[in-house]
């Protein structure tokens, strides 16, 4: 199951920028639609966190994230640097004349195509790539009244992995129920969804069989950053888990650091360096 969850979360970072993003759907760590002032660029560098017995805490870099954006604060560009400082990935993103974005492109540092997103009208797709230059899997995204994402279809090499989602949506164009189906059209799971009044996803509640399987909770500060996160197993009260965030800002309002606990303990730190545009 996990591997799918992922997959549904690696779907939610395609749409950005542009006027058919889903209301819960981000882009690279929230970039770039909790952002404000005339952004040009941000490095992003991001710690694990351990806190030993001792009390001390040890920290130690994974990676380091440089995105570039437009004019119009719309990201064209990420580069992706492993903790050695060597490139992992590069990414290329390009949008038509009314904003939608139409091609994202990442490329492997030998420049092998790792993963390429391309929009086609009211359709949508996704082709993830071995390291070989064969396709491993492909995503096809629906899209029906006012931009809404209606079906999701997940491929695979092998069939008996694909499964597709189809999504219901309330009267602001939220989506509130996402139901999931296995390659033979069995149903797998039902996901629920509520928000505040600015539009934050608030609860989830993931169905299985009619029973309970998991339930989220997020609040959030008065600028929209994710303040908690909390994740509820009704099976397994030992694999709860709750994410707080501490946050330090700029003159602008942006955050420029982010610390992370889990369950009252360090677990990772994210450090920005904002440029803005002079005008």
């Amino acid at each position: 199951m996990r591997s799918i969850f992922l997959l549904l979360f690696l779907i939610n970072a395609i749409n950005v920028n542009g006027q058919c993003n889903s209301s819960h759907f981000q882009h690279n760590y929230g970039l770039p639609n909790d952002l404000k002032g005339n952004v040009k660029k941000i490095k992003e560098s991001h710690f694990s966190l351990k806190k030993l017995p001792n009390g001390s805490v040890v920290k130690k870099q994974t990676n380091t994230i440089v995105s570039y954006f437009d004019s119009l604060i719309r990201e064209v560009a990420q580069y992706n640097y492993e903790s050695n400082s060597s490139l992992c990935y590069r990414d290329t993103i390009v949008y038509d004349s009314t904003g939608i974005e139409v091609l994202w492109e990442k490329l492997k540092p030998n420049g092998n195509v790792h993963f390429v997103y391309e929009r086609f009208g009211d359709e949508q797709t996704a082709n993830f790539y071995k390291d070989d230059g064969t396709l491993s899997s492909s995503i096809l995204v629906k899209y029906g009244k006012d931009c809404r994402e209606l079906e999701t279809y997940f491929m695979h090499s092998d069939p008996q992995d694909n499964f597709k989602v189809i999504n219901d949506y309330n009267e602001k164009g939220e989506i509130t129920k996402s139901i999931v189906f296995k390659a033979n059209n069995e149903l797998f799971y039902e996901e629920y969804f509520t928000y505040d009044s600015v539009g934050n996803e608030i609860t989830s509640i993931i169905m299985i069989g009619g029973e309970v399987s998991s339930k989220t909770f997020k609040k959030y500060t008065r600028g929209n950053n994710l303040l908690t996160f909390s994740k509820i197993d009704p099976s397994n009260i030992n694999s709860n888990e709750l994410y707080s965030m501490q946050y330090k800002f700029d003159n602008k309002g942006n955050w420029i650091r982010k610390i992370i606990t889990v369950n009252g303990k360090p677990n990772s730190e994210v450090n920005r360096i904002i440029e803005y545009y002079s005008n």
